[in-house]
């Protein structure tokens, strides 16, 4: 099986790297790509999808689309192209509330992020730190994020969600504060179809946070191995 990964937000391709290696393991091709929210210019979820280039051979029958956060209102965007559609951490809704530029915020959005973030690695923490940094050194640079928030509150996924139902996988971390289990249980309600998986002691980054036990998911409950 071909494995295409879609990062979120604050996330890179790497995220996917220890779910990958496992997979691969298996016998299975996988494939991160970067996602350019914060550089490309797009007004809205389904432009931004176009925008990515995808080999041909991550698409179809064969291929199953994995994103976390962002990335995996991007992979309903793409539905039509694979076989399944894997929500990690997904959005099903989002923060409209102020969003500081200080540290503070930074803290307080890893604290979100993460279940424990008092176990990142130094360099983790300067990853986070450095791309704050950078959204955050100007207005017009702070503005794209803004843009972005507002984008998100503004795309409706109900439909894709009524569309694909039947090949929809959502993962949710049992601790996640930007996503809550909560959100799924009422997401599967509305949707019965959609199957959802929880990973125990975790937030919302899952492919950092748990990258063994979501390769474990993907290969026992998606593809039945």
């Amino acid at each position: 099986m071909n494995f295409l990964f879609l990062h979120g937000l604050a996330g890179d391709s790497s995220d996917w790297k220890e779910t990958s290696l496992l997979l691969e393991s298996k016998g299975h091709n996988c494939l991160s790509i970067s996602i350019p929210y914060l550089t490309s210019n797009f007004n809205s979820l389904d432009n931004l999808a176009e925008q990515l280039y995808i080999p041909k051979e991550f698409l179809g029958k064969n291929s199953i689309i994995v994103g976390n956060s962002l990335g995996g209102s991007l992979a309903l965007k793409l539905g039509r192209y694979t076989k399944n559609i894997v929500l990690v951490a997904s959005y099903t809704t989002t923060s409209t509330e102020h969003i500081g530029r200080g540290m503070v915020t930074l803290n307080k959005e890893i604290s979100r992020i993460f279940f424990k973030p008092e176990l990142l690695s130094h360099k983790k923490k300067n990853k986070y730190k450095n791309l704050w940094l950078d959204i955050t050194s100007s207005k017009k640079e702070f503005s794209k994020l803004v843009k972005i928030k507002r984008i998100i509150n503004q795309d409706n996924v109900n439909c894709l969600y009524k569309i694909f139902q039947n090949k929809i996988y959502a993962i949710c971390g049992e601790n996640d504060k930007l996503s809550p289990l909560e959100n799924f249980y009422n997401l599967q309600k509305d949707f019965p179809k959609i199957k959802l998986k929880i990973v125990n002691e975790c937030g919302h980054a899952i492919p950092l946070e748990k990258p063994k036990e979501l390769s474990i998911i993907l290969l026992n409950n998606i593809l039945g191995e």
